[in-house]
């Protein structure tokens, strides 16, 4: 089946088919197969976008400029102080091991003394 296309009027931007489709208007034309193409595109034609008692729809107008960046936010806030850590664990004993003992003083290198005076003489004997 063949494609038959027709010259659409200004503003409009889809017509119906009779199989119930939309088929899109580009540059003015509308192309759709024969079997679904409307009886004539005035008249009793099903169209979106246009309306025949009031005429083309408006085209769309153009975008607005973009509005002004917002200022910049204020600084945050000073963060709170965090927690005090633990304390650790006790070190470990010395143990029961005492030092070594310590070396023996040396013998003391004082002199002899004086030899003693001699006794009294015994009693004559009987």
């Amino acid at each position: 089946m063949a494609n038959v296309t027709f010259k659409a009027p200004a503003g409009l931007f889809q017509v119906l088919g009779r199989n119930g489709v939309f088929y899109p208007v580009i540059n003015g034309v509308v192309t759709v197969p024969e079997g679904a193409a409307p009886p004539a595109l005035s008249g009793n034609a099903l169209l979106r976008g246009y309306n025949l008692g009031v005429g083309a729809t408006g085209a769309t107008g153009p975008v607005g400029n973009t509005g002004a960046v917002g200022g910049t936010g204020g600084t945050g806030g000073t963060a709170a102080a965090g927690v005090t850590g633990v304390t650790g664990p006790t070190g470990a004993s010395g143990g029961s091991n005492t030092g070594n003992t310590g070396a023996t003083g040396a013998t003391g290198a004082g002199t002899t003394g004086a030899t003693g005076s001699t006794g009294p003489t015994g009693a004559t004997g009987p």
